[in-house]
């Protein structure tokens, strides 16, 4: 497993912070890249969902409420995460496994392969999303992805009293990975400089 220069995958109370805030949110009102995701998955109507980086696994929750009927298969490298997502939804669709590692004997033609800013916290972003699009999966959703005109870089900030990355990706670069790897695919910005990303292969 790799070994990333941040603090997440053993803080269990940020994941708790992270899980409180989702569950507000749930019964509340959903952040635009939920609303995203699960307009997303109707357009296109896949049989599994692969999450991978599903921290505490609330797009599972948002499934069972939206779209019972889909798949799901939870990844995540930090352990707290995953015995969270685990108790918390009471299923046991939720595997400790960094991204590099997903058994790709799981995924078909009609699996749709999700990250929801799993890049955004890495130091390699470019590399996970590239690694994401090689799986040749048919879908890919890509949420919450910040953006910039300059090289990709990763900035470091803390969030629930953690010290994280912020990576951004060259957009002249996250658009030709996307045809190297033979997918078209549809933003939205809702955000300056912040996309969610469907990619379809062609």
């Amino acid at each position: 497993m790799t070994n990333y220069k941040n603090t997440w995958r053993d803080s269990k109370q940020a994941f708790q912070q992270q899980l409180n805030r989702n569950i507000y949110e749930i019964k509340n009102k959903y952040p635009p890249h939920w609303i995203h995701f699960l307009d997303h998955v109707k357009q296109i109507n896949p049989t599994k969902i692969i999450d991978v980086g599903c921290g505490v696994g609330t797009l599972y929750a948002l499934l069972q409420i939206h779209h019972p009927n889909i798949q799901y298969e939870g990844y995540d490298y930090a352990p707290q995460a995953i015995e969270l997502a685990q108790k918390t939804w009471e299923a046991d669709c939720f595997t400790v496994c960094d991204y590099r590692n997903i058994p790709i004997e799981n995924i078909d033609s009609k699996t749709m392969v999700i990250e929801n800013a799993l890049a955004d916290i890495l130091p390699d972003g470019d590399n996970c999303v590239n690694f994401l699009l090689g799986l040749n999966t048919q879908y890919v959703g890509l949420y919450r992805v910040k953006t910039t005109i300059q090289k990709s870089y990763a900035n470091t900030y803390n969030a629930y009293d953690i010290v994280t990355y912020e990576y951004y990706h060259n957009i002249d670069n996250l658009i030709s990975m996307f045809l190297k790897n033979n997918y078209h695919y549809q933003s939205i910005e809702y955000q300056p400089n912040i996309l969610d990303i469907l990619a379809i292969k062609n």
